[in-house]
């Protein structure tokens, strides 16, 4: 519909909110940490959901770091340690009070220390004490990690070191000089590769256990720590050695080994200390020798004449045991001991009466909740006694006194219970009361109105008793509300009302669409899709799956269920390629009329890219090659926040490092980039991003802050920036419409300036009185120069500097712009002539050229009206050259590029297949070849369908590198030639350089 009006100023309608560009700052919002991992988070108004594997959420203050104290008497913790910014293995006192600790990380209480650090009775680190610990080429299993302190031992001025480490003169077991950490010529002789998991002090030898460089031959050294000199070495078959005990004369090793002595011991053996020879009589466990299993045995320590060990098993012996059990010292018969703990045991050593503490990464024992510490007597009774530091994963820990001090993961002191899920008031900065009871962990959220929805984890059931996987909880009581039982289904997200899930996969696929308020599946609404991404726009939803070369991408109307027309092509979905492997899209967020998609490609190697398409056509816009794999994306303020985890390295060691950045959207990389660090230890996840009106919240992360960690969710205020950018018009007749990328948040209106000359604005100066970064005006025919700024955010204040400024032209001011895209078809002596109009321009007719020559019109000139697109006509044999003009009240535009045809003769060349590599701002296009062409023509146009930058006739299949000038957008095509002519045009890339 066109719209006609008189008046002389601008009316103003505010259309759409674009973002912004700005560098906000990195400073979370909210100071509440979790003791467990967040995979989820969702948000609506003020209010922040997020979902994972916790019990507890408390706030930042309550942080106390991968290694803290607690009170062996009353569980409280003690004032928080030196802070770490990776886990703690191994923790040796120094004998004045202080620790040695051990483990992986690169910083702690603010000072750079490598995985091993001296810290002092008052807290602080020795300055004096700077090992110079690094990795070796690979650990034990073949990985290439950082350097990790697995275990500690001191004897006199000398500290042990274990672990996949290594100094100048040594490696996997080293020695240093306690005062300054620097190696001694320690000459033990150790197996090649041998890595020390856990050692300690025997009299006057070094018991150590570990294994060589394969990681699957355990052995036990007994090692003189004054020359180096080994007593004996006793190889434990295969598997692997953690712990050991000396009790009653017998030295007891555990480990997850297995014996190669035929009905040897397996997992707990019973050496001579003095020699190492093996108790064959001494057998509680053997090889199972249907399954060659064993048990994995973590920790053992003893109470008198009874052995008690902890891991990761669920039976001991041959009786069924949940992760500890007890062992005879005498007999190696197991015993009734039998506590039921939920989760692996790390550590284990006698307290001060006839009881034993335990650590790992559990949540109850004997059905009551202890979380990562607990104590149990010899009867198999949990004690009253509870720390109250909630830890992920305890790894270790050293009791002294009344006071017991543990290593791990992130701990956090207190907090209020929440099971999986959780709620924050960023307003407040204040936990909600909303705490919905989840016994499985939460992998996704999506919230819409009153209705919280999450995606849970469960170990898949049988088919006959299927369990629920979405679930709907009240968003203000935490109430559920229903179940889909459906254990194949994955959420996608909830809007207006509705939740989306996808079923199943490959051929039984579907989307559906779910009542959030009755958990009704529609039965009218549903495709056979199963995408893994779906994002919204308005009523649009854009779905993204597993991606082969028959593509699974597309739109459909979140209203009706019908897919919408909007189908990239695979090239423009995936500019970068190689020959073999499938591509598969893994985030993907839409930035005003773009959507950019990170996906990766799967061939010989793992490679990540990044690619543009435009949303209104489906055409690829450009490519970004990213330094890592990204698992989300958010548009913000301008800048296109990425979130991931970079990859195992040398530099990176497992877990992967969480990455937190922006760049703009040419790829050019902004300032913004929160330092991050690793928050789990077994399951590192990866970060996801949110982007709210106000806030980009991001799951997933730990700050690497010394001063105020935050550990699971992070939350940052979006910052206005210092003016709107990328002022873009288009008209209509008397219609124009603004669009620019605001300064959004903080900017509560904008100011329009129109002259009638360039930095003039004789016209118009009017405060738009909104803050969104779009507008239409009716405007009367002229040339108008047009700028947008940011109104001052106080009252008073100068306005921000302008954007841009163009020349926008409404009515008849001039002649229109030229047609594009003329095409030819032939059949015998029938021509068909199709052109596309000049965008925004009121054309009253075109007039077709025809001559004998290139330019010549002196065969035919023929007028057609302006509300068509094509012309049909018979034609005598001839070769012809044509073009096409159009036409308004104040003349004709240029002549549209020459096509030449032959009538009578042979068809007209195919459509090439176009492709385009490198990056901004330099590029290469390709495209297949044509049988029978005898050249190709590349058309570059500065708008779609023209030909004004370039024309180029190429004889082979590729032209470039050729570069676009900064600032400036190319749209690409490209015809075949043959003896009868000119063909159609290819598919039209769009090539950005800014």
């Amino acid at each position: 519909m066109r719209v006609r009006t008189s008046v002389v100023a601008f009316l103003l309608l505010a259309l759409s909110t674009l973002p912004a560009a700005a560098d906000p700052a990195p400073v979370s919002r909210l100071h509440w940490v979790t003791n467990g991992t967040v995979r989820a988070v969702a948000a609506q108004d003020q209010a922040v959901y997020i979902g994972g594997s916790f019990t507890r959420v408390a706030p930042a203050a309550n942080f106390l770091g991968p290694w803290f104290g607690v009170s062996t008497t009353t569980g409280a913790p003690l004032p928080r340690m030196a802070l770490a910014d990776g886990p703690v293995f191994a923790i040796e006192p120094d004998g004045a009070g202080g620790y040695y600790v051990g483990g992986r990380f690169q910083r702690i209480g603010g000072v750079a220390r490598t995985s091993l650090a001296h810290v002092l009775a008052d807290g602080s680190v020795d300055p004096a004490f700077v090992p110079d610990l690094r990795a070796p080429a690979f650990d034990s299993h073949g990985r290439l990690p950082g350097a990790e302190v697995r275990s500690l031992a001191r004897f006199g001025t000398t500290l042990f070191a274990g672990g996949s480490i290594q100094t100048t003169l040594r490696f996997g077991l080293v020695a240093l000089d306690a005062a300054s950490g620097a190696p001694t010529a320690f000459p033990v002789a150790a197996p090649p590769g041998f890595e020390a998991e856990r050692m300690f002090l025997n009299g006057g030898h070094l018991v150590v256990f570990g294994s060589d460089a394969s990681g699957i031959h355990p052995t036990v050294l007994s090692v003189d720590p004054a020359s180096g000199g080994v007593a004996w070495s006793r190889p434990m078959g295969l598997g692997g050695v953690r712990d050991g005990v000396l009790a009653g004369g017998r030295l007891i090793v555990a480990g997850s080994f297995r014996s190669s002595i035929p009905s040897g011991p397996s997992s707990l053996a019973s050496l001579d200390p003095a020699t190492g020879a093996i108790d064959l009589s001494w057998t509680p466990t053997q090889v199972d020798p249907t399954t060659f299993a064993s048990a994995d045995v973590w920790a053992v320590t003893a109470i008198g004449s009874t052995v008690y060990v902890g891991g990761r098993f669920a039976a001991f012996g041959g009786q069924p045991r949940a992760n500890a059990a007890a062992v005879d010292l005498a007999t190696g018969i197991v015993t009734g001991w039998a506590p039921a703990i939920d989760g692996i045991v790390r550590d284990m050593a006698p307290s001060a009466g006839a009881s034993l503490y335990i650590a790992g990464g559990f949540q109850t024992v004997g059905g009551v909740t202890r979380e990562g510490l607990a104590e149990i007597d010899v009867a198999g009774v949990v004690s009253a006694w509870t720390a109250q530091a909630y830890s992920t994963d305890v790894w270790t820990f050293h009791a002294t006194g009344n006071t017991l001090i543990a290593g791990g993961s992130a701990a956090v002191a207190g907090g209020m219970p929440r099971t999986n899920l959780a709620a924050f008031d960023l307003a407040a900065d204040d936990v909600l009361s909303w705490a919905p009871v989840v016994n499985e962990s939460v992998a996704r959220i999506a919230v819409d109105g009153p209705v919280v929805l999450a995606e849970l984890d469960r170990p898949t059931p049988s088919q006959s008793n299927p369990t629920p996987r979405v679930a709907a909880f009240d968003a203000a009581s935490g109430a559920p509300a229903w179940a889909l039982p459906d254990f194949t289904l994955n959420l996608l997200g909830a809007f207006d009302g509705y939740g989306y899930v996808s079923q199943g996969l490959w051929i039984d696929a579907l989307l559906l669409r779910v009542d959030l308020l009755t958990g009704t599946v529609d039965p009218s609404w549903r495709f056979a899709h199963a995408p893994s991404l779906l994002l919204r726009k308005a009523t649009t939803g854009y779905f993204f799956g597993y991606l082969t070369r028959f593509g699974d991408a597309g739109a459909v109307d979140l209203v009706s269920g019908t897919v919408g027309p909007w189908m990239p092509g695979y090239n423009e979905l995936f500019p970068f390629t190689f020959p073999e492997g499938s591509p598969s899209i893994t985030a993907a967020a839409l930035m005003g009329r773009t959507m950019y998609l990170h996906y990766t490609w799967t061939s010989l190697l793992s490679s990540s890219f990044m690619s543009a398409v435009d949303l209104e056509s489906g055409r690829g816009v450009t490519s970004i090659r990213p330094p890592h794999v990204v698992s989300s994306m958010g548009a913000a303020d301008g800048l296109l926040v990425t979130a991931g985890r970079i990859p195992y390295s040398m530099l990176f060691p497992p877990p992967p490092v969480p990455f937190l950045t922006a760049t703009r959207p040419d790829g050019t990389p902004s300032a913004w980039n929160p330092g991050m660090a690793p928050t789990e230890v077994d399951q590192p996840v990866d970060p996801r991003i949110v982007v709210t009106g106000t806030d980009i919240v991001v799951s997933g992360v730990q700050l690497a802050d010394d001063a105020a960690p935050v550990h699971g969710v992070a939350v940052f205020a979006r910052q206005p920036s210092e003016a709107p950018a990328t002022l873009e018009a288009t008209t209509l007749d008397n219609l124009v419409t603004l669009s620019w990328a605001a300064a959004q948040p903080g900017v509560v209106s904008h100011v329009l300036e129109v002259g009638s000359t360039p930095g003039g604005s004789n016209v118009l100066v009017q405060d738009t009185g909104g803050s969104l970064p779009a507008l239409q005006a009716l405007a009367p025919a002229g040339t108008y120069f047009v700028r947008v700024r940011a109104a001052g955010a106080v009252a008073g204040t100068p306005a921000a500097a302008p954007t841009n400024e163009i020349a926008v032209r409404v009515g008849c001011t001039a002649p229109p712009p030229a047609p594009t895209r003329l095409a030819a078809a032939v059949t015998g002596l029938h021509v068909s002539l199709t052109w596309e109009p000049p965008p925004f321009a009121a054309v009253t007719r075109y007039v077709i050229e025809a001559g004998a020559g290139p330019g010549l019109a002196n065969l035919a000139r023929i007028g057609v009206p302006g509300s068509q697109s094509g012309f049909e006509v018979d034609a005598p044999p001839a070769t012809y050259y044509v073009r096409v003009r159009s036409e308004n009240a104040c003349g004709a535009s240029a002549a549209s590029p020459d096509i030449w045809m032959t009538v009578g003769g042979a068809a007209l060349p195919a459509a090439p297949e176009v492709s385009v590599a490198g990056t901004a701002p330099t590029y290469t296009v390709q495209w297949t070849a044509i049988a029978g062409a005898t050249a190709y023509i590349l058309e570059a146009g500065s708008t779609p369908g023209a030909s004004d930058v370039a024309r180029v006739v190429v004889s082979g299949t590729s032209f470039g590198p050729a570069t676009v000038a900064f600032g400036s957008t190319h749209y690409v095509r490209v015809r075949a030639v043959n003896a009868a002519g000119v063909g159609p045009a290819s598919q039209e890339y769009v090539l950005i350089a800014r």
